[in-house]
């Protein structure tokens, strides 16, 4: 599932990636740029009390608004223009930086010998994707520095880039996908588990997810070509390039069979499988804990299933935890895409504006959701000891290693089998 605004979402747009400017939308001379700048610094300030950068595309007046005078500038302009400002500048950054690091460790720590196991080959490969995503995006997101409007090779990258934005954020969805199904198979129906929920399956379907996810979504760079702008030059006479769209981009046919496709495949199916596998997965996790609410009643032979039962419903806890902040995330950016499926705003209308400032708020969680799994990754007691251990933080162990049983009048000592059974349990 990719972003929904980065810059405008048209009848023309194929994803919710692709969605730079044209060069009819382009400034006619940014020679005019300094010049804008200082005319719009005798505006007041907006509504948020802050004067941000114009992009250069957006010096040129779109129709409808004026920006001679901060009084002419609508409510919705200045809420796009302040939400742009927030996200590209400050906030996206920042979520990235956290992000890049956070999944860099995460993938060091899940290919460790003692962490190997079917859920964390999929985390892993999540983790890869998210990092992807954070890095490419974040490289499309340069688009709105005026420095990059000199540099040839950064336009030509951007269709590349764009492709690789939208596949690895495809991916990261299918992952999630794949990671509840084996969850819900491991908890749900225990006799296949052996089967199912290996790490070798796991790689496998790890593997193919990205192949299809990248093959799908392999014609956006043909949508694109590198040009240089129209009758545009630099404040030094630098040559200004752009994108500009195919043929390939421009056809009708391709631009609605690919927009109802990816919604489709992207959107609509993963989140529908989602919520119903988790439907289920929530309400065995609540039969488990009764099930051990009866288990702490009975003898003592059935502590082991009563530990056995608590590592599963960790695991399916944390991952469930993960799919619920996926949801989160996903969702106001599915319904953006839905919603335009059926309706296009008018250019420069009200609508326009407000669904281009939700659009970079809604940017923003997508990032946050790639950059904060880790966080909850940090649940589980195993992974959070080779967290803290790799920065140095060391967690104090306790000393009394038995299991009281609050139901009896004696404390049950573990065996050595049992003992390690425990720690296991620990994930």
């Amino acid at each position: 599932m990719g972003n929904v605004d980065l810059f405008y979402v048209t009848p023309d747009t194929t994803n919710i990636n692709s969605t730079y400017l044209t060069p009819e939308e382009e400034p006619g001379n940014l020679q005019d740029y300094p010049a804008n700048i200082r005319g719009l610094l005798k505006c007041s300030p907006p509504f948020n009390g802050h004067f941000w950068p114009r992009l250069l595309q957006e010096l040129e007046e779109r129709p409808g608004e004026n920006v001679d005078c901060q009084d002419d500038i609508s409510w919705e302009v200045s809420f796009r223009d302040s939400s742009r400002f927030w996200v590209q500048y400050v906030l996206f950054p920042i979520v990235v930086i956290i992000g890049v690091m956070g999944n860099a460790v995460t993938i060091y720590i899940l290919t460790r010998k003692p962490m190997r196991s079917s859920t964390n080959v999929y985390l892993t490969a999540l983790a890869v994707s998210d990092l992807l995503y954070l890095l490419f995006s974040f490289s499309m997101s340069w688009r709105h520095f005026p420095i990059v409007n000199t540099i040839w090779f950064y336009w030509w990258y951007s269709p590349i880039g764009l492709w690789i934005t939208d596949a690895s954020s495809s991916t990261s969805v299918w992952l999630t996908v794949s990671f509840t199904v084996e969850r819900y198979i491991a908890v749900c129906h225990p006799m296949r588990r052996e089967i199912y929920c290996t790490e070798q399956r796991a790689l496998f379907v790890s593997v193919a997810v990205y192949m299809i996810c990248f093959a799908l979504t392999a014609s956006t760079p043909f949508e694109w070509n590198a040009a240089i702008a129209a009758n545009q030059t630099g404040a030094l006479n630098e040559t200004i390039y752009t994108l500009e769209i195919t043929d390939f981009g421009n056809s009708f046919t391709y631009r609605v069979f690919y927009h109802w496709f990816t919604t489709i495949v992207f959107v609509i199916v993963p989140l529908v499988v989602l919520g119903i596998l988790n439907f289920f997965l929530i309400r065995a996790v609540r039969k488990s804990l009764l099930a051990r609410m009866y288990m702490m009643n009975e003898a003592i032979s059935s502590v082991l299933r009563l530990q056995a039962h608590r590592l599963e419903n960790r695991i399916t806890l944390i991952l469930i935890a993960v799919v619920i902040c996926f949801l989160i995330c996903q969702l106001p950016t599915a319904a953006v895409l839905i919603y335009t499926s059926f309706h296009i705003p008018d250019r420069s209308s009200p609508e326009e504006s407000i669904l281009l400032g939700l659009g970079n708020i809604f940017n923003l969680l997508v990032a946050i959701n790639a950059a904060s799994n880790f966080v909850l990754y940090n649940f589980c007691n195993k992974y959070r000891k080779r967290f803290c251990a790799l920065f140095g933080f060391r967690r104090r162990e306790p000393i009394d290693v038995s299991i009281h049983l609050f139901t009896s009048s004696f404390v049950f000592v573990e065996t050595k089998k049992e003992v390690a059974f425990r720690e296991l349990g620990q994930m």
